[in-house]
């Protein structure tokens, strides 16, 4: 009684969930700049790069993001009825710097970030290599 087990600190801090994939985790860095586009009323708002988790997702608990509600990230279900990523992502939070009204909790949208530029050439010849790599069984 009277012990006091959490408390909000900054009730007006939002942080963003953004699934990273494999071959891009590389080009973000915590401290980059960042934008979230709400998927509800269109606005923009700037923050920055808090976090990088180091092991990829398996699976998925935000079902708006994911192929079984129309989102970008492609899943199944498995055996205990979680939502198993087909690709390999990365979760990097993003917490917004920018004045903004109050977000919706599991509002959808995206994160833009300004990352080096790449040559599709190398991506593809990466991708061929890979692939070569995983089907010798090297």
């Amino acid at each position: 009684k009277d012990t006091v087990l959490g408390s909000v600190a900054r009730p007006l801090d939002t942080i963003v969930h953004a699934y990273v994939p494999e071959d891009r985790v590389q080009d973000v860095a915590v401290g980059d700049e960042a934008e979230y586009y709400s998927g509800a009323d269109f606005q923009t708002i700037k923050g920055r790069i808090t976090n990088i988790e180091p092991i990829r997702r398996e699976h998925l608990a935000h079902l708006n993001l994911t192929s079984q509600s129309d989102g970008d990230l492609p899943v199944v279900e498995d055996e205990r009825g979680r939502l198993r990523l087909l690709e390999s992502y990365y979760l990097v939070e993003m917490e917004l710097t920018e004045d903004h009204p109050i977000l919706r909790l599991g509002l959808a949208g995206k994160v833009h970030l300004t990352t080096p530029p790449r040559s599709r050439l190398m991506d593809f010849i990466n991708l061929c290599y890979r692939t070569f790599i995983r089907e010798s069984g090297f």
